[in-house]
């Protein structure tokens, strides 16, 4: 069974809504109308009983008996009575019936065996020197015949008139507020059938939940689209970069089969690619789990200027062979300075940071500062080295993965990932980190690159895409 579109739906429900108040808006009218006639013919022979009592009284019963009174009005009948109550003159409707008793001045409705429905006024009428006399006047209702009348041409006119408002409005309320879903439904489909995640929903006018729900279908589209865009970007980097440190491994490995004296140097090779590729795919994992929300740093009080100590002089153990001076400066003032870190994470960031400024700053006897210091109620760490700093054009693109400046393409062991990996940490733990410009650097700092990392002293952790 096919189902029913919500387009239908909501015409049925409008068109049947609209039934019931016509319905509803008959029954009040027929009421109405039945109403008003009714009160229109009780003050009818109401008028004429009494004009014909009045008449009787200034011409005497010769007046009763002339038979004018038969047909007073139209649709009137008028009959008197003797004060015994025996019928004296006029004249009554055929098959009528038995009457009911005199009631004086009291109208009464009365059904006859055909079902006609009359009212019936009495009055009396005092003659001097005579006996009262009574008369009563008879009229058919015919008011509720007249209300069906009209519920009939209110019928025959409103209700098809309804049904044809109820189905146009129906169709126009649900082409409007529809119409951003069937974009949506064209607008996936095209994109099941071609794959490009460039098409976005039309954005109606309208500054209502449509326009919201559009809006943030197309939001949607963006992530998706970025997503997909950063993991074809992702595999075909990896790839690349993974084609290089293959290619090595299998070559010397053949080298090695081949030649048993080189056996000795292959095996060197072998084992630097293989821990290139294996901090590669470390970093790799970082940065993926960081960028789809699913690091989960833990927070806790740590004391940053002595973690900052201690990673000081693990570095200078590291930088020893190059000759390299590290020296940490806390300018807070403070011996204790806690903040709300994950201290791993911060320890991979600044680590990081250090081995890549003993890499590229001076070497050798090359000097490299790390420094510590409060604003307001952030954080800021700063490493910064004596080398020849980064180019303002390549500042911007350090962040990206597998990105290498010049000076870096030589060296065998980098992969490209350790700043986008200190990027994506930093963001997760809620921080900022820059490139601070030469035109910002301050008279006796050092010249090469600087990195200035922002942390909140009190933090939950954000995630950013």
């Amino acid at each position: 069974m096919k189902k029913i579109s919500i387009t239908t739906k909501i015409m049925l429900w409008y068109t049947m809504f609209l039934i019931v108040v016509a319905v509803i808006l008959m029954v009040v009218l027929y009421r109405y109308y039945d109403f008003r006639e009714q009160i229109t013919a009780e003050q009818q022979i109401i008028r004429t009983v009494e004009d014909v009592s009045d008449r009787i009284s200034t011409y005497g019963m010769d007046y009763a008996k002339s038979g004018d009174i038969n047909y007073y009005t139209e649709d009137t009948y008028i009959s008197v009575y003797q004060a015994d109550g025996a019928f004296f003159a006029g004249l009554l409707p055929d098959g009528i019936g038995d009457l009911p008793e005199l009631d004086l001045d009291n109208t009464q409705t009365f059904d006859d065996s055909s079902g006609r429905q009359w009212y019936i006024r009495d009055t009396i009428i005092y003659l001097s020197g005579q006996d009262n006399m009574y008369i009563r006047g008879i009229m058919e209702n015919t008011g509720y015949e007249s209300a069906y009348r009209r519920m009939g041409r209110f019928l025959m006119f409103m209700i098809p008139g309804l049904i044809i408002l109820a189905i146009a409005g129906g169709w126009f309320i649900s082409w409007r507020v529809l119409r951003p879903i069937r974009d949506l439904i064209n607008v996936t489909n095209e994109i099941r059938e071609d794959g490009n995640l460039s098409r976005r929903v039309p954005v109606p006018n309208s500054e209502d939940e449509t326009s919201e729900l559009t809006e943030s279908i197309n939001g949607m589209f963006d992530t998706i689209e970025k997503m997909v865009a950063r993991e074809r970007q992702f595999a075909s980097d990896v790839s690349h970069e993974l084609r290089t440190p293959l290619t090595i491994i299998h070559t010397q490995s053949e080298y090695a089969l081949e030649d048993s004296s080189h056996a000795k140097r292959a095996l060197e090779t072998i084992n630097r690619e293989s821990h290139r590729m294996s901090r590669m795919i470390t970093n790799l994992l970082m940065i993926t789990r960081s960028d789809s929300g699913r690091l989960h740093p833990e927070m806790k009080p740590i004391d940053i200027s002595e973690l900052l100590a201690d990673l000081t002089d693990q570095a200078k153990l590291a930088a020893a062979e190059r000759e390299a001076d590290i020296e940490y400066i806390n300018e807070t003032g403070k011996n204790r300075f806690v903040i709300e870190s994950d201290e791993d994470l911060l320890m991979r960031i600044v680590l990081n940071l250090l081995e890549n400024a003993a890499r590229y700053g001076k070497n050798p006897k090359g000097h490299i500062e790390v420094r510590l210091r409060s604003e307001g109620d952030n954080v800021v760490i700063t490493v910064a080295d004596d080398g020849e700093g980064i180019a303002p054009e390549d500042q911007s693109k350090v962040w990206n993965r597998f990105y290498r400046t010049e000076s870096s393409r030589s060296m065998r062991d980098s992969t490209g990932l350790g700043l986008a990996m200190v990027d994506s940490l930093t963001r997760a733990l809620g921080g900022s980190i820059r490139i601070v410009p030469d035109s910002e650097k301050k008279p006796g700092e050092l010249p090469g690159a600087v990195f200035e990392i922002t942390l909140p002293q009190k933090n939950k952790p954000i995630h950013e895409n």
